[in-house]
């Protein structure tokens, strides 16, 4: 099931956040993420359209998406349950509900940047990060839609 997060789901999804955050990212030392993650508790989620996939036997919130405007500031499915679809389903709805989304990933996270080349987007700028150091790449959605 997909639904929208209240406030109960802050702890899930800050943990989601987390975890994938440090799996995906092993080239950022493991303390930046730690300290982020009241950062995404207090700031960023109340912020943003929480979307959750909610697995219909366990009542687990399993992966998440967030909108703010047409940003997708994040797409996160939970370590154990990446490769099973959710991760697309998600993007597919974030779609429907803003089809000129742009996100940001790190350049060296190269599974994602082929996760979201292969739907669709594709880099239009280059930064460094500051707070990381990493390069960060702006990935805008082809004119051509994805399947």
């Amino acid at each position: 099931m997909i639904r929208p997060c209240t406030a109960h789901d802050t702890d899930a999804l800050v943990g989601i956040w987390l975890r994938a955050s440090l799996q995906a990212h092993s080239f950022i030392p493991a303390h930046y993420w730690q300290e982020q993650a009241a950062r995404v508790r207090t700031y960023f989620l109340p912020q943003s359209q929480n979307i959750a996939f909610v697995d219909d036997a366990s009542g687990q919130i399993v992966g998440f998406f967030s909108l703010v405007g047409e940003y997708l500031a994040a797409l996160f499915v939970e370590p154990a349950w990446q490769g099973k679809g959710i991760g697309s389903r998600l993007l597919h709805l974030a779609l429907q509900m803003q089809p000129q989304a742009y996100l940001t990933v790190y350049a060296a996270n190269s599974k994602a940047v082929a996760w979201y080349s292969k739907h669709g987007f594709s880099r239009v700028e280059s930064r460094c990060d500051a707070a990381t150091g990493q390069e960060e790449w702006r990935m805008c959605r082809s004119l051509v839609q994805s399947k």
